[in-house]
């Protein structure tokens, strides 16, 4: 049997995730929950209920559309019990302001190459491709694998945006496939990042590790979370990392913006009451400026 993938959205006209005018693939699922999360739907592996408490207009019109009782209303917007919902998802079908939405579509291989063979011509003529991201794109690993393989047979350059949380045995299959790797650090002390994502580091500083070794290309990029993680003893420890590495060309330093506050995903507790500041430009020139004199040798940026 055929994989198929779940996929959140095909972004076309990239220009953030590797070389040249890219299409990039956003994959539902990852192991990570990242206390700054822009994309929290793309936590669940499968395809969900979403709902946007902002857009409902309180028609009802959901509630009556559902077989199971697993919506109603409530004084503070609508109410889902997922243990009674058989995910038919006729209510969001018939949503008139498209508050409930579903995240996530089943995908062939054939079906996501043939959308992304449309700008060819682009990705030939700027030094573009794809990239597989997410979500993690790893979590999904034989659609990925199966896909890569189909794009490979037109030469496409083919980049992974990963988290690096993944079974080694997996990983190194996964990016074998790959010309390029932007691999995330989000922190370099193992309890201070289980604190700010769920999980602890061992297991993604030896995926870096295993990529290093093998000799991909490798672009770091590093969220930088005032008050999580821009701690002048962290940006040390991450260039200490570094230096050894010779496959690493680049550094992205990634300024927190609140774009993820915006997504409020009521069911499952995906919306968080919490206050991140943005960082200033000067904030991140100063940590660019300091990783650039221990990494002399690679190309520190920052957005």
């Amino acid at each position: 049997m055929k994989p198929r993938g779940i996929i959140t959205n095909i972004q076309r006209f990239s220009l953030h995730d590797g070389p040249g005018i890219r299409t990039t693939v956003f994959f539902k699922g990852c192991p990570l929950r990242c206390l700054w999360c822009h994309n929290p739907e793309t936590y669940a592996g499968e395809r969900e209920l979403c709902y946007k408490k902002s857009q409902c207009i309180a028609c009802g019109q959901c509630v009556e559309e559902c077989s199971q009782g697993a919506l109603s209303a409530g004084t503070d917007g609508l109410r889902y019990t997922k243990a009674s919902c058989i995910h038919c998802f006729h209510c969001a079908q018939n949503c008139p302001s498209r508050a409930l939405f579903v995240c996530g579509e089943s995908r062939s291989v054939e079906e996501t190459a043939e959308e992304i063979l449309l700008d060819k011509g682009l990705y030939k003529s700027s030094g573009g491709g794809v990239t597989f991201s997410g979500g993690e794109a790893t979590l999904q690993s034989e659609f990925v694998i199966s896909l890569a393989s189909r794009l490979k047979r037109e030469n496409l350059h083919l980049a992974l945006d990963t988290c690096g949380y993944c079974k080694p045995e997996i990983f190194r299959k996964v990016v074998k496939e790959m010309d390029l790797c932007l691999f995330d650090i989000k922190h370099s002390d193992a309890d201070r990042h289980k604190e700010l994502t769920g999980t602890d580091n061992w297991l993604i500083m030896e995926n870096l590790a295993y990529l290093n070794g093998m000799g991909k290309k490798i672009q770091i990029r590093i969220p930088v979370i005032p008050g999580m993680n821009d701690s002048r003893d962290n940006f040390e420890r991450i260039s200490e990392i570094l230096s050894d590495m010779e496959m690493v060309e680049e550094v992205m330093l990634l300024g927190y913006h609140p774009l993820g506050l915006s997504k409020v995903f009521q069911f499952d507790g995906h919306q968080k009451d919490f206050k991140i500041r943005q960082p200033k430009k000067e904030e991140l020139e100063e940590v660019q400026a300091f990783l650039q004199v221990r990494l002399p040798s690679v190309k520190i940026r920052f957005r």
